[in-house]
């Protein structure tokens, strides 16, 4: 009696130790280039996000600043990181907290009393307020630092903000900057 292998095929073969071990290390090499990328893009993502979060909470925050500013008409205090301002028969302070890193909003009626109170900034590093005053002299319209508050026509502001992401601080920040111009203060 002979017996015949009827399925096999001249040449088919299983893989080899060596070829198993390669496929291994190709495939490892390829699994550690993905997820080093989708680490790679998932901070970018975040970054972007944040950054885009910052921006928009601080063109907010300036179109809201400006406005009062505006209609403020007289700055009736000022430090590097305060403005008083008299807003009709009201008092509104614009402050910041190095501790908390926010610009607070304070508004006061004639007799001191609080009347409102919020947070206007969040991951605020750091603001100053400064004041100017514009000659008409030779019809040029330059600004000149006021010697007192009661010369202020012009207030500029800046601030910058910043964010952490995965425990450090990133390159995720914005810094601002604007003059304007009191407008209901008489010259």
């Amino acid at each position: 009696m002979v017996c015949r292998t009827l399925f096999t095929r001249p040449g088919a073969r299983a893989f080899t130790l060596f070829e198993v071990m390669i496929a291994m290390a190709v495939a490892s090499l390829v699994a550690v280039v993905l997820a080093a990328l989708g680490i790679y893009f998932s901070r970018s993502l975040a970054m972007v996000t944040n950054h885009i979060e910052i921006e928009a909470q601080s063109r907010v925050a300036m179109d809201t600043v400006s406005r009062e500013i505006r209609s403020a008409t007289s700055v009736s205090g000022l430090t590097t990181n305060s403005i008083t301002l008299q807003v009709n028969s009201n008092r509104v302070t614009y402050a910041v907290n190095a501790t908390d890193r926010t610009l607070t909003r304070v508004e006061r009626n004639s007799l001191g009393s609080v009347l409102d109170t919020r947070v206007f900034l969040r991951e605020c590093d750091s603001a100053s307020f400064e004041t100017y005053q514009r000659n008409a002299t030779n019809a040029t319209y330059n600004a000149f630092p006021s010697a007192t508050t009661s010369d202020a026509k012009i207030v500029r502001l800046r601030w910058s903000l910043s964010r952490t992401n995965y425990g450090g601080k990133l390159a995720v920040g914005t810094m601002n900057s604007a003059r304007i111009v009191i407008r209901k203060k008489s010259t």
